[in-house]
């Protein structure tokens, strides 16, 4: 299996790194959400919210999970298998 590959994006304050293998979109009203998809299921892999008071909420779902790197700085990693591979 490759080693997974990672591309970082920032949303409110917040630095995301994700597995390139997961598709990310910011939605909400104030852009305050990231969720995550990927190829292999047409559903929401992640998600994390921001909050107005600066915490961040983190919901990983099927085949994910998060790792925090300091307190406004995380990695949302993949455990799935891909075919591709």
């Amino acid at each position: 299996m490759a080693k997974p590959q990672y591309k970082t994006l920032s949303i409110k304050g917040v630095t995301v790194d994700y597995d390139t293998r997961s598709i990310p979109y910011i939605q909400a009203d104030n852009n305050n959400e990231l969720l995550f998809t990927t190829k292999l299921r047409d559903e929401v892999n992640a998600y994390i919210r921001v909050y107005d008071n600066g915490e961040i909420g983190v919901f990983p779902q099927y085949g994910s999970r998060f790792v925090f790197v300091d307190s406004h700085h995380l990695r949302m990693e993949l455990n799935i298998e891909d075919p591709l591979d």
